[in-house]
C-alpha cells in the first residue's frame, strides 16, 4: 500500500481507535500542501489520551489540536485551529477565516 494512501486511512483509524480509548497506533507523520501556498507538516500522536494532532508551519509555533468529534473522516481542534479531512483533502481551519483547502503532498 502506498504512504499517500495509508496515512489518510491511519488517520481516520486513529480516530476510532482513539475514541474507543482501547488499542493506540504509533505517531503517523503527514504533509498536506495548501492553496494559499503553506504546507502542513502533521503527525498525528495517537500514544496521547486524547490523541492530538501536531501542526507546525514554517515559521510559526506548532499547534497541538485535540481529536474531536467528526460525522466522518478526522477533525482535530483546539477551539482556534482545527484540522479536518478525510482521504488525501483536508482543511486547515484558523479562527473565523474560510477553511484553506489542503492535499496531502505526494
Amino acid at each position: 500500500m502506498r504512504a499517500s494512501t495509508l496515512v489518510p486511512a491511519l488517520a481516520t483509524l486513529a480516530l476510532a481507535v482513539g475514541l474507543a480509548g482501547t488499542a493506540r497506533a504509533e505517531a503517523i507523520n503527514a504533509v498536506f500542501d495548501c492553496d494559499n501556498g503553506q504546507t502542513l507538516d502533521v503527525v498525528f500522536d495517537n500514544d496521547k489520551d486524547p490523541a492530538v494532532a501536531v501542526v507546525t508551519i514554517e515559521g510559526e509555533e506548532p499547534q497541538t489540536l485535540p481529536i474531536a468529534m467528526s460525522g466522518s473522516g478526522y477533525y482535530y481542534t483546539n477551539g482556534k485551529y482545527g484540522l479536518r479531512g478525510k482521504g488525501e483533502e483536508a482543511m486547515w481551519e484558523v479562527g473565523r477565516m474560510a477553511p484553506i483547502d489542503c492535499k496531502q503532498a505526494e
